[in-house]
């Protein structure tokens, strides 16, 4: 869960910066803008945090159930 906000914090900073200075240039040549347009949509963080969240979870999950069926004497006795 820390991982996700400070990820958040960050990139919404990153983005603001984004929006207000418009640093990153595109060539007029090429493209209709000369700059990167920022959209910041909330349902977009929500998702990609909900998405982070699962694979968490799922990479947590399978390591513990393999560890919880070994025996804790047997695990300590060749250690």
């Amino acid at each position: 869960m820390i991982g996700i906000i400070s990820g958040n914090l960050i990139s919404i900073l990153i983005l603001e910066l984004l929006k207000k200075y418009k640093f990153i240039h595109l060539p007029q040549s090429v493209y209709y803008l000369n700059y990167l347009p920022i959209n910041i949509r909330i349902t977009d963080f929500i998702l990609v945090d909900i998405v982070a969240l699962i694979l968490s979870l799922f990479a947590t999950y399978f390591p513990a159930r393999r560890a919880s069926k070994i025996e804790p004497a047997m695990s300590l006795r060749y250690e």
